[in-house]
């Protein structure tokens, strides 16, 4: 979580500095919605969680992935390129510059997420694409990585 952290952080202040909005509120939106793009898109998590173990919520479990182990799949329903894809296209269609900083933020956040989860924890990039997910039922092969 503290790489996502950091990484948004950055992202949202070269972001609101990018789109030369210097006043403080326009900082304050695009550093938090580089957090939401690239932090809290993690709440996919809880339903992956809940999904498998009701709401027995397991700190252990939780921190340790148990919920893909036991039910064999990875739905992580935020977790997707085609996101990253389509609102990165709606910025550049965008013409206010306060929303397309906003989207920008927002999307490069979320990028740097899945690269890291790719990259750091050694899972294939193509079960970062939902599409993919649900072509092949949402399954886990944990003997290649989170996703098969």
């Amino acid at each position: 979580i503290s790489f996502h952290v950091f990484f948004s952080l950055i992202i949202g202040f070269v972001t609101s500095k990018f789109f030369a909005l210097e006043d403080r509120k326009s900082l304050m939106l695009s550093l938090a919605f580089a957090f939401l793009g690239g932090v809290l898109i993690d709440i996919d998590h809880f339903i992956d969680h809940f999904l498998t173990f009701g709401f027995n919520f397991n700190y252990d479990y939780f921190i340790k992935g148990e919920y893909f182990l036991r039910s064999s799949k990875a739905y992580i329903l935020f977790h997707g390129f085609e996101y990253v894809i389509l609102l990165g296209i709606a910025a550049i269609f965008i013409k206010s510059k306060k929303y397309k900083m906003i989207l920008s933020a927002f999307v490069l956040a979320m990028l740097s997420h899945l690269l890291i989860d790719t990259f750091l924890f050694v899972n294939p990039i193509k079960g970062y694409f939902i599409l993919y997910r649900i072509f092949h039922g949402f399954n886990v092969d944990m003997s290649g990585g989170i996703l098969d």
